[in-house]
């Protein structure tokens, strides 16, 4: 049986629903390390795993949609961070992810989409300036000064990584 469309997604999409997947296996993860680390802030953790459908829903649009599902990537990253920054609180370190957002932001997409990376680009950072700085004690109330120092480097550690990732894993040229 032979198909009559090919499955595959070029490279730029390819790369982009790789950072997907990275963070969907990571969502339900990141409780256990908080669990383990900074105890008292569990419950306002597993907070984080609520936008795990959407993070799995991105590859499935992505074979529907690619450019749609790239544009989807860098928004449901920019939500899902403010999020969870609110959750958490600014001390703790999750807007650092919106670095990760911005990244994608500026490497998602193709020269000739060039407003699409602009508004993305000035999206998230519209995202960081209107969340930073206003959440101190998150929404989820105050945890231990260690914990919010335990989860601080846990989310820089995390933010570093997935930069890392996303600059090894995108197309070197386009």
């Amino acid at each position: 049986m032979e198909r009559s469309e090919s499955h595959a997604l070029d490279p730029l999409t390819s790369a982009a629903m790789s950072v997907s997947t990275v963070i969907a296996l990571n969502k339900p993860i990141y409780p256990l390390y908080v669990w383990w680390l900074a105890p008292d802030a569990l419950k306002a953790s597993l907070w984080t795993a609520a936008s795990l459908p959407l993070w799995i829903a991105l590859p499935f649009l992505a074979r529907k949609n690619p450019y749609l599902a790239r544009v989807s990537l860098v928004a449901v990253g920019a939500i899902d961070t403010a999020a969870i920054g609110m959750a958490l609180g600014d001390g703790t370190g999750a807007w650092l992810f919106l670095f990760a957002a911005l990244m994608l932001a500026a490497m998602s997409f193709e020269a000739a989409e060039v407003w699409t990376r602009r508004i993305a680009i000035a999206s998230v950072f519209v995202v960081f300036a209107l969340s930073y700085g206003r959440f101190p004690i998150g929404l989820a109330g105050a945890f231990s000064p260690e914990s919010v120092a335990t989860l601080f480097k846990l989310n820089a550690f995390g933010a570093a990584a997935l930069l890392a990732f996303i600059g090894l894993r995108y197309p070197s040229s386009r």
